[in-house]
């Protein structure tokens, strides 16, 4: 049994192919203040800007939104760092 119920199979079965539910994209507090912050980690490179200090820089322009929308912005604009993998050895252990 597929618990689903006798409508939405029989819509599956009149449409032409799958159906989508496609939503429009939200606006997001941040979208006004995204090329600013785009400069500022462009300028920065290669060190980079903690999101506090962003955060602190955009709220003096007027930026009522909070941290975490902020920080997952600024994670798709920073590279990912592929860190060198730890090559492990034992030795002998000398007894005394």
């Amino acid at each position: 049994m597929l618990e689903v119920s006798r409508n939405t199979v029989r819509r599956y079965l009149r449409s032409n192919g799958l159906l989508r539910y496609e939503r429009q994209a939200r606006r997001s507090e941040l979208d006004p203040f995204k090329q600013y912050t785009d400069e500022r980690v462009k300028a920065a490179t290669p060190d980079s800007i903690p999101a506090t200090v962003l955060l602190s820089e955009i709220r003096a322009l007027g930026y009522s939104g909070g941290y975490s929308i902020l920080k997952g912005y600024l994670k798709t604009l920073r590279p990912v760092v592929k860190r060198e993998p730890m090559i492990r050895f034992e030795t002998e252990s000398q007894a005394s």
